[in-house]
């Protein structure tokens, strides 16, 4: 089995697409031992989560420029007069 860039960007790709959707708004490029992260998660954890999953697949060397949208909260309710 092959552990070039394209295939760890296929299996770092794979790990992302989890079905939480929590990933889909992150774009990925890879060169050698290096990959780019970029786009939006909701948390910081998240963004740590991602770049956990590119060291596992084999990348070394990764640039996270991951930024964390958290999503908005509900306003509070006021209480009733």
């Amino acid at each position: 089995m092959t552990t070039g860039p394209m295939n760890k960007l296929r299996r770092l790709a794979l790990l992302l697409a989890d079905g939480t959707g929590v990933f889909d708004f992150v774009e990925l490029e890879g060169f050698d031992d290096v990959v780019y992260l970029e786009g939006h998660v909701p948390s910081y954890e998240s963004k740590r989560r991602a770049e956990e999953l590119a060291r596992y697949v084999g990348f070394t060397d990764i640039r996270n420029g991951i930024r964390v949208h958290p999503p908005e909260r509900a306003p509070a309710s006021s209480p009733a007069d």
